[in-house]
C-alpha cells in the first residue's frame, strides 16, 4: 500500500489528479470573492468624492448669489 491509499482508504480511492484540480478550484472561488468585495469598496468611496464635489458646488452658488 502506497502513501495515498493509505490516507484515502480503498473504497474511497480517487487520482492525485483528480484531488489536485479540487483544491485549486476552491483556490479560485476563493480569489474571486475577495476580488468582488475590493470593487464595492472602491464605489463607495467614488460616491463620497462625487457628494463632496457636489457640496462645493452649491456653496459656491450661494456665495455669487449673496
Amino acid at each position: 500500500m502506497d502513501r495515498f491509499t493509505r490516507l484515502m482508504g480503498p473504497d474511497n480511492l480517487q487520482t492525485s489528479g483528480v484531488m489536485s484540480n479540487v483544491r485549486l478550484r476552491k483556490k479560485r472561488k476563493k480569489k474571486k470573492k475577495k476580488k468582488k468585495k475590493k470593487k464595492k469598496k472602491k464605489k463607495k468611496k467614488k460616491k463620497k468624492k462625487k457628494k463632496k464635489e457636489k457640496k462645493k458646488k452649491k456653496e459656491k452658488k450661494k456665495e455669487k448669489l449673496s
